[in-house]
C-alpha cells in the first residue's frame, strides 16, 4: 500500500532537525567557551546599537545629561504614543457611558420626585392605597400572568403557530411589551 505524501510534509522533519541542531550547537558553544560565527546583519545591528548607546553616554557626560534625557523622553513618548483616532474613540466611548448614566439617574430621580409629589397631593390614606395597588399589580403580573403565558406557549403551540400571532408577538417585543 502506497501512501500519498504531500510535498511539504517530507521536509518538515529536516527543518525541525536543523532547528534542534542549531539549538544544540548554541548550548554546546555556550558551555564549551566557543563562539558561533556572527552573521553580517547581526554584527551591523550590534555595532549600531553600541554606537547609539556610546553616543548617548558621551552626550550625558558632556552636557550634564540634558540631551540624553530629552532623547530618552522622546523615545518613551514614541513608545507610549496613541493615535489621534484611538484617543477620539476612547473619548466618545466615555462620553456615551457618562451620558447614559446621567439619563438613567435623571429618570430615576424624576420618578422619585413625581412619586413624592403625588404622595403629598393625595394624602396618607390615598398614597397607601396607591402603593398597594402598584405592588399588587407587580406581583399579579409576575406570579400569575407570566407563568400562564409560558405554559400556554409551551403546552399549546398549535394555537400560536400562525403568522398573525407571530407578527403580533414580534411587534409586542419590538415595542417592549413582552
Amino acid at each position: 500500500m502506497k501512501l500519498d505524501v504531500k510535498p511539504g510534509l517530507d521536509q518538515a522533519p529536516a527543518r525541525c532537525q536543523a532547528r534542534n541542531s542549531t539549538r544544540d550547537s548554541r548550548r554546546r558553544s555556550s558551555f564549551s567557551g566557543e563562539r558561533e560565527p556572527v552573521s553580517q546583519e547581526n554584527a551591523a545591528r550590534r555595532r549600531s546599537t553600541r554606537r547609539v548607546s556610546l553616543t548617548s553616554l558621551r552626550m550625558s557626560w558632556s552636557d550634564g545629561g540634558a540631551e540624553a534625557e530629552a532623547e530618552a523622553a522622546a523615545r518613551k513618548a514614541r513608545r507610549h504614543a496613541v493615535s489621534r483616532t484611538a484617543q477620539m474613540r476612547l473619548l466618545r466611548s466615555q462620553a456615551q457611558w457618562a451620558t447614559a448614566w446621567f439619563v438613567n439617574f435623571s429618570i430615576f430621580f424624576l420618578m422619585c420626585w413625581f412619586s413624592l409629589t403625588y404622595a403629598m397631593l393625595l394624602g396618607a390614606k390615598a398614597t397607601d392605597e396607591w402603593l398597594m395597588a402598584l405592588l399588587q399589580g407587580f406581583w399579579f403580573g409576575t406570579a400569575v400572568l407570566e407563568p400562564i403565558e409560558v405554559a400556554a406557549l409551551v403546552m399549546l403551540p398549535f394555537l400560536f403557530d400562525n403568522s398573525c400571532v407571530a407578527e403580533c408577538r414580534t411587534k409586542a417585543k419590538d415595542l417592549g411589551f413582552v
